[in-house]
């Protein structure tokens, strides 16, 4: 005896209407795409991306060779001009973007990671471990990044891109730990979270179930 599909909803009440809502979620995972504002966002990243991977392979000059050529306005030879010592700067840009996209996205991430763990933890825990754990986001608040990769790359030879991320992610972590903290702090109490913490759920289940989706809207990173 052969099925056909309406018979099939009809023994396998739902089945249907299950399969709908799945598709429906598949096609609103890319809804942000018709979003005018998301797309030319990542118009943007795409080109910053392309010219990072290509940068070193189109730059018309050596970014470091000298000229005659000093302090020349935006023209046919030179696109943005040149510096005080005749180099090209748009040469330089292609060339540099790689670094600075290894940089920032070294430093975002590092600094993302570091604001969830101490902020959401701080707010989630509290007592003694929220004074700890804030009193170390108060220190780092208040250390300057730029004159510190300045007094790191005057000590050390070859100052790396991921030396120079890593200092600009473990010093930029402190404001969005704060920011997440004052939002769990408000989220703990709540029912839902009051009644997941009942039967004695695991901490981490708490927080990664039921606080951190409603912490997704906030950017702890500002690098």
């Amino acid at each position: 005896m052969t099925l056909s599909p309406s018979s099939i909803e009809q023994v396998i009440p739902g089945q249907g209407a299950m399969a709908q809502p799945s598709a429906r979620a598949r096609r609103r995972r890319f809804r942000f795409v018709a979003n005018g504002k998301a797309a030319t966002g990542l118009a943007v990243l795409g080109v910053y991306v392309l010219l990072a991977v290509i940068g070193p392979w189109i730059a018309p000059y050596d970014p470091d060779a000298r000229s005659a050529d000093v302090l020349q306005a935006p023209s046919a030879r030179h696109w943005f001009g040149t510096t005080h010592l005749g180099q090209d700067i748009f040469s330089q840009i292609l060339v540099g973007a790689r670094s600075v996209m290894v940089v920032g996205l070294t430093a975002g991430v590092l600094a993302t990671i570091l604001s969830i763990l101490i902020g959401v933890t701080a707010g989630y825990l509290g007592g003694a471990a929220d004074e700890g754990l804030s009193a170390v986001s108060n220190v780092f608040l208040v250390i300057p990044a730029l004159p510190l990769i300045i007094i790191v790359t005057s000590l050390v030879d070859q100052a790396s891109d991921t030396l120079v991320a890593l200092i600009i992610g473990l010093t930029s972590w402190a404001w969005g730990a704060r920011v997440l903290r004052a939002q769990t702090l408000s989220l703990r109490r709540r029912d839902y979270v009051e009644a997941a913490r009942a039967p004695r759920e695991r901490t981490r289940r708490v927080i990664g179930v039921e606080i951190q989706p409603k912490l997704s809207a906030i950017n702890p990173a500002r690098v």
